[in-house]
Parts: C-alpha cells; structure tokens; sequence
C-alpha cells in the first residue's frame, strides 16, 4: 500500500473540517512604541537650506531663524500653524539689558538651544511634552523696579486680550479652535523660590512682568519659566488617518535589532518622518533619523537591511513646498545605530517635469552577497508640480550601501508603456543575495484604452545587476479590479495580497475591495516564468459586502520558506485591523486575529515584521483620533510546539529525526511548512528503506524470517491509526519531504522506518520518531 502522505493525511478521521482558532497574542499584547518620542536638535549635513529642527510628542521647533513652533495637528487640518517668537526687550526698571543690534549668540545640546544676548540667556528645552522657553539672569541688574520680558510674535493665531494676571494664554484658529498654549510664567531664584509673575498680550505681543518686590527679594541666577504645549483640541488632531508606517528586521534577536518608520502630520500641507530602533519585537524604540522641516513635506518611508554591508537603508518621498517637485531620498544607516537621530539623506536626482512617489525597498537577507538595494518607485512626468497622472509607470534604481552615505544608480524602468497607468509598486522586503539572485517586484496596471479594463497585478524579476525579465507574472483572477498589492518572500518563494472589487465602479484610485485575496508565486531566479508546482489557487482570506477591505503588509518568515503574515484593514462601520497567518499555499492557518478597533476612527497602516530569531511576530500600527496620536505594536508569538521524541528501537535500525529549513526550534513543526519530514541517518549505502506513518503507536514483536532478529513494531501496520508508507528509497542517510497542508488540524504523528539490509536481505526496525504538529 503505497500512497502520497499529504493526501492520506487529509483523508484522516481529525481532517474533518474544523472552524481554526484566532491566533491569539501573547501577554506583551498591545503597548505603545515609543519610552521618549523626542527628535533631538539637528540640522541636515551639506543642506543649510534645512534648517535648526528639534520635535516632541506632538509639536516640532525650528531655531535657525529665531524660535517658531509647529504644532502637529494631523493630517484633516488644512495647513500649518507656526508660531514664532523674537525677544524684543528685557529689563529692569529703566535699564535696558538686551543690547541694541546685537545678533544673539546661538548653542545648542541635543535637547537644549540657547541665545546669548549677554546679560540674559534666552533657552528653550525640548520636552516630549512641549517647548519650555526660560529665560536666564546670572547676576542681579545694577537697577531697581519691575522685571519686564517682551516678545514679539508672528502667527497667524489668535488670543484674547490680557492685562497683568498670572495665567496662561490660548492661542485659536479662524474658527475659534484652540491651537497652542504658552503657560503661566513662574520666576525661580537660586535658592527654589518661585515667584510668579503676571502675564499681558495684545496685539502679537507678550509681555512677562516680575513685581519689583519680588525682583529684590530673589537670589540669583534667576530663571524665568513658561512652556509652550500643542493644544490638540477636539475636533482637531489626527482625527484623519494617521500616516504611513514600516518596520523591518536585520535577522538577529538583539536589542538594537529592527527599525520602524512613522509619519506625523503637522497638517494636509506638511508630514514629518521619525525612524526609530528597538528590539526585535519592536520594544525600547529610540529615535534614529527624522526628517522635519517645513521646505519639504516627509511620507511614505520603507526601510530594509543590506546584511553584507551591515547597514540599514531608509527611503521616503519628499514634496518640496516652493516647486512642488516630488522626489524620492535615501538614508544610510550602520546596524545598531545609536546616538542623536540624523537627518542626512540623498535624492534621487530627476529631470525637470519628473516626479517620484511611493517607493519601496528590498534589501539583502544575512549570508548573502550583495551591496546594493533595490528602490521601486512610481514615476509621473509632463507636469511642473507633482499630479498622479494617467500614465504612471514603475521604475527602479539601487542604493549602493558600500558608503556610510549610500549612493544611487540611474533609474530603470520595469513596468509601464505609453497606453498604461502603472501604480504602486511593491517589491520582497529582502533578497538572498549571492554571486546571481533577484528581487520580485509587483504592481497594478490599468489599460486606458480597453474601455472598462480591470487593474490587472503585474510582477518581474529584478537581478542583481538591474536586468529586468522579459515574462511577467500576471495574476490569475479574471477581469476584476486587483488592488494595492503587497508582496514578500525570497529565494523564489513569493506571497502577493490584495483587494478585488468589481469592474463596475471604473478606474478607481483608491486600493479598497470587497474581499482580501492571496496569491501564491513561486519564481526562482533565472527562470523563465512562474513555476507551475507553485501555482496555486488564489486563496479568499475575507469577504465584505461594502468596499471595505484593505491590504497593508505581508511579511515572510525566511527561516520556514513557507509562512507569511498579514494585516489588512476594514474600514466599516466598525473600522479594525486584523493579522492573520498564511502557509504554502497561501490558505489561511487561523481564523483572523482582531488587532485592534478603534470604534468611530479607522486604525491607519499598519505593517508585519517578522522576527524568525525572536520566533515571534510584530505588527506595527498608527492610532489617531480626537487630539491624539499613538504608534502602537501587538505582538504574536509563533505555536509553541512539543520537541519531537525518539523511542529507541530493539534490533539495531537505523537513528531517525525530524529535519526542516528552519533552525528556529518548533518552526519546522508547523503547519503550512512544505519541506519538513524525517530523516534517517546509519544505514548501509545500498539499503532500501521502507518509512512507516501512523496517527499512533505499537509494540509488536515480530517473529518472521523475513525481520531481523529482536525487532518490534512500534507503529500499527493496518487499521485506522496506520496512514501507509512514504515513498521507498535507498541510501545510508535520507530524508522524506512532508508539506502539511494548512487545513490540517493539530496532531501527533509517528514514524517507524523498516530497512532492507543489502547484506543480509533482512528487514531491520529503527527506533519510533514521535513528532506534534501544531496550527
């Protein structure tokens, strides 16, 4: 009774259909990213047109020019609103202590700048919270009377009218929505004293007063002590989704070992990016990188590591406010960055009337050889200031990481001709590297002319050397709408996911479907086209009846070569985001996991990293609603599987084990993996082997001419427990390959192998391998 192992193990009694489990995550749960959200002091190297930029929780101060402070009030508020502040006057009495024309002198620390104007020291301290503003006497005046601090202010903000009192100012919008607010001034001696003092505003200026009093009775230095805070009042805030987000892993469990990317909105008109490095399931993140000036508006950030090179890469689009010219950049980054967070970054130069936008990045896996990254992006051309045209297309271009600055490459096309709209690229968060290898790189195309075309989902190979391959992958749905594909795998073993929708609401922009779809492509280098054993059937991971579902991320876990993790989002009446796991057929091994539901406010992107060393699962998301933003993380942790278990045999067989790809303990024994199975090892060269399956275990001494001498059978050979044998072969070590379908539920299988000794003609019994498979 010879028979193919995956199906006798599909026909077993526990195959019959079961609704899976969710997965469930562990006890970290969900927490928040960020221990100080904080970007420190910094300008952008060769780029004074940046600026002097430093950020906290939900405001950013540019120091260049003076003091002017941004609140962050998200992306459904129209365009910013700064308020600067410019020292005009300090003194005492009738003495003036600020001296006319001079330029203060400018320092600053990482979380700290300071003017010098001489006798006073105007500071401003970077707090998650808000900017404290002091202003700093060392030595008492050589004059009596009040204390008088005046400023000028330049926004397009208002507040009401104050005279002399001790309380703080709101500063509103057009509409009368708070904005920002600038604190009660407290004066503090040398001795802790505090003093308050009173506060008047109109017409753009503020003056702080110190009664003389209190001036005489004061130890110094004195210091002087309001706060400058984002309001974030209802109806403001980041109420409108969040931005984009990305997180990837260099392949290690250490404490500095992933990085994540984040976009915060100051408005419609201007976002900021923020890279942070944390642990691999994404926890003690500090910043590493920040782009925030207002010249230029910072979204869409992807970032990759290039192992050979040991260093990170980070790209982002960039839209320069004065030309409206959109343009890609790119950081580098060392492993295990640390210290204040840089700004520097290169663009991909363009020709006037190009633009570039939605870049993604694939970088090279650890063992393999390589220097450069792959960048897609989409291009648009023919337009002064950047438009998403009719006639997109897809190109490409690497970032060589053999510099500590990274350096680019001319641009390539990959996908788009004059008759085609070609959008949203994707490519496989990493290679693997080596002498000869290539990326997978995914978009949608849409026909303008074909009357009502479908977005069809095009994908090609990208070697090391920029040579894109002349066959595509197309997907193998029919004539709907494929949206907003997300692809990852290495090594020739891709996932894609998307959204399909009906044909019938046009060429729509958006990448919204009624149902969340899967798509398997196994594609090796080199080849010619997809590999037919592995192209199965498209898998349907969710359905909806309203337009509701959205791809955001799909990771692989490159230890199995056969699981990948997904989120996608559900913007109904009850927006959630959800993550779910997929095996090598791209069929769903759980039921989908409820990450988060923010009840009135859809959660915003969100992206997988997978940690394969940590054997854990990260999914990054950005929560924004009412006045308030958060990068939150919720971690899932893989099945936790029992180590398989050897009996020893009683007549000298040869020594079995449970082999796979992954290195990961309990990976291999996962469902969903296609290349698990047992090894034998001890055997003569010329002995044909004969491996026994059971849902079961024996113990039969056999007393037959034909067996070896003590032996016993240790798995039924017959009955309802016995699955059959896989396929005969010879040889002192081999191994058997098991793919355990998805749709199989938790069990434990047992092995017995039979060897038919060259020597003597007998059958000789190893020991019983004993392996738990786990969902």
């Amino acid at each position: 009774m010879k028979l193919s192992v995956p199906l006798v193990l599909l026909s077993a009694a526990f195959a019959a259909a079961q609704s899976p489990a969710p997965w469930s995550a562990t006890a970290d749960g969900k927490a928040t990213i960020d221990a100080d959200i904080r970007v420190p002091v910094h300008g952008r190297d060769g780029d004074p047109g940046y600026g002097l930029w430093a950020a906290g929780r939900d405001y950013k101060a540019s120091f260049h020019d003076g003091m002017t402070f941004v609140p962050y009030l998200g992306g459904a508020y129209p365009h910013n609103q700064p308020l600067s502040w410019h020292t005009t006057s300090v003194r005492v009495g009738e003495l003036e202590l600020l001296t006319a024309g001079r330029v203060p002198h400018l320092q600053h620390g990482d979380y700290q700048v300071r003017y010098d104007h001489g006798q006073v020291v105007e500071t401003y301290d970077v707090l998650a919270e808000g900017l404290e503003q002091r202003f700093v006497l060392s030595e008492r005046p050589l004059a009596a009377g009040a204390l008088q601090i005046q400023g000028s202010l330049q926004t397009a903000l208002w507040s009401p009218a104050v005279e002399n009192a001790h309380q703080g100012l709101v500063f509103h919008d057009a509409e009368g929505r708070a904005i920002l607010g600038y604190g009660a001034a407290t004066a503090i001696d040398a001795d802790g004293d505090c003093f308050a003092m009173t506060t008047s505003q109109a017409d753009g200026v503020i003056t702080l007063t110190l009664a003389a009093d209190d001036l005489a009775r004061a130890d110094f230095p004195l210091v002087v002590d309001p706060l400058l805070a984002t309001q974030l009042a209802i109806g403001i805030g980041t109420s409108s989704e969040p931005g984009e987000i990305d997180a990837a892993n260099d392949g290690t469990s250490g404490l500095a070992s992933s990085l994540l990317a984040f976009t915060l909105q100051a408005s419609a008109m201007d976002s900021d990016l923020r890279v942070h490095v944390g642990t691999a399931v994404g926890g003690n993140a500090n910043g590493v990188f920040a782009d925030i000036a207002v010249a230029a508006s910072a979204d869409h950030a992807r970032v990759a590591f290039v192992a050979a090179t040991n260093r990170w890469v980070i790209v982002y689009q960039n839209l320069i406010a004065a030309t409206q010219l959109m343009q890609v950049r790119a950081a580098v980054l060392p492993a295990n960055p640390g210290g204040p967070a840089q700004s520097s970054s290169i663009p991909l130069l363009t020709l006037p009337g190009t633009h570039h936008w939605r870049p993604e990045v694939g970088g090279v896996l650890p063992g393999g050889a390589g220097n450069r990254a792959l960048v897609v992006l989409q291009r648009e051309t023919g337009t002064a200031q950047f438009a998403n045209t009719a006639n997109s297309s897809v190109w490409g271009a690497f970032l060589d990481t053999s510099t500590a600055t990274g350096s680019w490459t001319t641009p390539f096309l990959i996908q788009g001709n004059a008759s085609d709209d070609t959008e949203r690229p994707s490519v496989n968060r990493a290679a693997e590297g080596g002498n000869a290898f290539s990326w997978f790189v995914v978009c949608q195309a849409f026909t303008n002319n074909a009357g009502n075309d479908d977005w069809d989902l095009f994908g090609r190979l990208v070697d090391q050397a920029g040579g894109v391959s002349p066959q595509a992958w197309i997907s193998s749905l029919g004539t709907t709408h494929k949206l907003g594909a997300r692809v990852d795998g290495s090594a020739g073993r891709y996932a894609v996911v998307f959204s399909t929708a009906n044909t019938s609401i046009g060429k729509n922009l958006d990448v919204v479907g009624n149902d969340l779809r899967c798509e398997r492509v196994d594609w090796p280098h080199g080849q010619g086209g997809q590999s037919v054993s592995g192209d199965w059937p498209v898998q349907t991971l969710s359905s909806s009846a309203f337009r509701t579902l959205e791809a955001c991320s799909i990771a692989q876990d490159v230890t199995s070569d056969s699981h990948w993790t997904l989120a996608w989002r559900n913007s109904s009446t009850a927006p959630a985001l959800y993550a779910s796991r997929v095996g090598y057929r791209g069929q769903a091994l759980q039921a989908p996991d409820l990450v988060v539901a923010t009840g009135v406010s859809s959660p915003g992107p969100a992206t997988v990293m997978v940690a394969a060393a940590a054997g854990a699962t990260t999914v990054f998301y950005a929560i924004g609603n009412q006045g308030w933003f958060e990068v939150q993380r919720r971690r899932f942790d893989l099945p936790v599987a029992t180590a398989p278990s050897v009996v020893a045999g009683s007549c000298g067989g040869p020594v079995l084990s449970w082999t796979g790809p992954s290195s990961v303990a309990g990976t291999n024994q996962l469902m969903g993996n296609e290349f698990c199975g047992p090894r034998v090892v001890g055997a003569g060269p010329n002995d044909l082997h004969l491996m026994l399956v059971a849902v079961a275990t024996a113990s039969l001494p056999l007393v037959d001419p034909i067996a070896g001498t003590g032996c016993t059978l240790l798995v039924p050979f017959g009955g309802p427990d016995y699955l059959g044998y896989l396929t005969p072969a010879i040889g002192a070590d081999v191994r058997w390959s098991l793919p355990l379908p998805e749709s199989l539920p938790s069990l434990t299988v047992h092995f017995q192998d039979w060897v038919l000794r060259a020597n003597d003609g007998r059958f000789w019994g190893s020991g019983r391998l004993t392996v738990p498979l786990v969902r």
